[in-house]
């Protein structure tokens, strides 16, 4: 699922939605965050967003 998912692009020109977090990560992406591709759980963008020290 995860590599199916990180086709953003591919996914929306099949007219199919992908899931909301990996949605936020192409976006941020798009703004120049460091999100790695495949980002997939809300548990991982919280992981990289607010990392503990």
């Amino acid at each position: 699922p995860r590599e199916v998912f990180s086709q953003v692009e591919l996914l929306r020109s099949l007219h199919l939605d992908v899931p909301q977090v990996t949605d936020l990560a192409e976006r941020l992406r798009n703004r120049g965050h460091l999100i790695p591709q495949g980002t997939l759980t809300v548990n991982e963008m919280v992981m990289l967003l607010c990392p503990s020290n």
